[in-house]
């Protein structure tokens, strides 16, 4: 018997370049945007983000 288990469906992530300057405003203060090689980049998630299989 498996407990707690998920299995994503119909997901779609899309990962984009975006100016930091653009994503500046939505960082909390005393934190910082990441980046990866001088690159600033944003994650969009759309879909379903789990199913229960097996319930009646």
């Amino acid at each position: 018997m498996k407990f707690l288990s998920a299995v994503w469906c119909d997901l779609l992530l899309a990962n984009y370049e975006v100016d930091p300057h653009v994503l500046q405003r939505f960082v909390p203060a005393g934190t910082s945007l990441d980046n990866f090689e001088g690159r600033h980049y944003e994650l969009r998630r759309d879909g379903v983000a789990f199913h229960v299989a097996g319930k009646r």
